[in-house]
């Protein structure tokens, strides 16, 4: 099939896997159709959402589908093999590869790209590393993969390792969060009824049960309003006592008089917080009934995920945010809406994650980390359970210094207003979009 038109926002997709006129995800019938899905909703929601949020035409750009000869014959059209998945590129290229006819192109023609789709999920070293790997074995051009992801560390490595791969770093996570807590609204409330901490949790990775265990240890769980929505325990009951305890070690150091706290933070399954405690729970998660419905670029966003309740953030003062990614064997940043939702509620926040996570933010987003009253230098640490203890270590001083906070909080509203403007902007930002308008389909701006 010849290319008859030159549309200047197209996007020319290639498939390897057709059933008659329909196409099959790449890789989706090899890895499963569940962790490989078509790429047009995605694409699709981008235009959905500037469109409602700020008003851009609901039909930017269309797509259109092509098998992998149609690359050799138009050699002067772009086209992409879409992956859209939930997998790290280390997990497909040990699982699989890719088809013989997409790794003959991507060798030997120009003009196809493999764009690789994982917007919530940063790719890590090991993943690049995989990838470079898979390139030199099939002599296939770096500048062949397009790799969108959330880890703005990725230029370093690519710098490093003086590779030619293409990277976009994807804004999804914090547009979306905060267009939905646009919707939702929150409250500056001088004096606050609530504990002075919050710790909100949900999967029960390590390092999230050892800041529970550390606040335990300390007494500040006390004086925290904290959850744990999946009971970390669940279908482990088969790992001895003392294994068991073994996995905090890297957080918490000696761990032998540490049982009894891990006991009591873990023993009652989940955790809801404070002014969750009678919300109804469905398969390990809130039911829907607690999930506010919001229209808007919210609605478009995917709506509420989770119950806001805003008693949660507006009635503490710091919240201990435990971002997703914090061992140093990840080597990366991961910036989800946890970090941004701090600043939305006018909070001061203390995040648990990877070296660089604080610094990134305040070059990219220009938030006020109050670094004035607390001494974000523990994120700067390089080594995993230095960089916990000291983060551990400056909530204990937080937590002598309650007073303090609450006047710095009544005296600095312009400040806590000045963070949240910061985050109720981020929806603006139409960098993901522009990117696939004009990067993808050719359209270069100056």
């Amino acid at each position: 099939m010849v290319i008859q038109e030159n549309t200047k926002k197209t996007l020319n997709f290639v498939y390897d896997s057709w059933v008659l006129d329909l196409t099959i995800p790449p890789l989706a019938e090899v890895l499963g159709d569940s962790d490989f899905r078509e790429p047009h909703g995605y694409l699709d929601f981008y235009q959905r959402f500037f469109s409602a949020q700020l008003g851009y035409s609901r039909d930017i750009f269309k797509i259109k589908k092509f098998k992998i000869e149609d690359v050799y014959e138009n050699k002067d059209e772009i086209f992409y093999y879409p992956i859209k998945t939930s997998w790290g590129l280390s997990d497909i290229f040990k699982a699989t590869d890719l088809p013989k006819s997409v790794n003959k192109c991507l060798r030997e023609c120009d003009n196809i790209k493999l764009l690789y789709i994982r917007e919530h999920e940063p790719e890590t070293r090991p993943d690049i590393n995989a990838l470079r790997i898979y390139c030199k074995k099939y002599q296939i051009p770096e500048n062949r993969f397009i790799i969108i992801s959330n880890n703005p560390k990725i230029d370093d490595y690519i710098k490093e390792y003086k590779s030619d791969f293409i990277f976009h770093r994807t804004n999804l996570l914090q547009m979306t969060s905060a267009a939905v807590w646009n919707e939702l609204e929150s409250n500056f409330v001088p004096k606050k009824e609530g504990k002075f901490f919050c710790c909100f949790n949900k999967t029960p990775k390590r390092h999230r049960i050892a800041t529970l265990m550390e606040l335990k240890r300390y007494q500040i769980l006390d004086y925290t309003n904290w959850s744990m929505i999946v009971d970390y325990k669940r279908n482990r009951e088969d790992i001895e006592p003392d294994a068991f305890l073994a996995e905090f070690e890297y957080y918490l150091g000696d761990i032998t008089t540490k049982k009894g706290i891990m006991d009591s933070v873990l023993s009652g399954g989940v955790k809801k917080s404070d002014h969750e405690s009678k919300l109804q729970m469905k398969n390990g998660d809130f039911s829907k009934v607690h999930k506010k419905d919001i229209e808007g670029a919210g609605g478009e966003a995917g709506g509420v995920m989770v119950p806001e309740t805003h008693e949660n953030f507006e009635q503490s003062y710091v919240n201990i945010v435990t971002e997703s990614y914090f061992d140093d064997n990840w080597d990366a940043i991961h910036v989800t809406e946890k970090s941004t939702r701090p600043f939305f509620y006018y909070q001061l926040p203390i995040i648990m994650a990877t070296k660089g996570h604080i610094k990134f933010m305040e070059e990219k987003w220009g938030f006020d980390f109050y670094r004035d009253v607390i001494d974000h230098s523990y994120n700067d640490i390089e080594d995993g359970h230095k960089r916990f203890q000291a983060a551990i270590s400056e909530i204990k001083r937080l937590n002598k210094s309650h007073d303090f906070i609450k006047k710095f909080y009544i005296e600095n509203q312009d400040r806590f207003e000045k963070n949240k403007q910061i985050v109720k902007n981020l929806p603006n930002d139409d960098s993901d979009l522009k990117f696939f308008i004009y990067s993808l389909s050719g359209l270069i701006e100056n």
